[in-house]
């Protein structure tokens, strides 16, 4: 008889490991999403709620011992400014110079500035 050491030993199976990954459970309301229980081993429960087009995430936290609850949902983009256009510059610098002039009259009317000052 021979020795043959593969029919004594039981095939080494390699285990793998599993990393702490993100649970996705959709939910239909911020009440129910804040109500849910979270895997403290994992990295948190990410909660889709499609009908109010938002997103929440809820993990534990183990430098508080406490449980962060975070909000994701779209934001709106602001307006883009308006800026003044050439007819709108051309209407102040017309108000500005017709405001000018009476300003002017007015004070050689009180005899502020001399007859050559325009």
């Amino acid at each position: 008889m021979t020795y043959n050491p593969s029919y004594m030993s039981a095939p080494f199976m390699q285990q793998r490991q599993q990393t702490p990954g993100y649970f996705l459970r959709p939910v239909s309301s911020k009440e129910e999403a804040i109500a849910a229980q979270i895997d403290f081993a994992g990295l948190g429960t990410i909660m889709p709620d499609p009908v109010h087009g938002v997103i929440f995430l809820k993990r534990f936290n183990g430098e508080t011992g406490g449980v962060d609850f975070i909000t994701f949902a779209p934001m709106q983009e602001p307006a883009p400014p308006e800026y003044a256009t050439q007819q709108d510059i051309g209407e102040m610098r017309q108000t500005i110079n017709r405001l000018a002039g009476e300003i002017n009259r007015l004070k050689k009317e009180r005899g502020e500035i001399g007859d050559d000052a325009e």
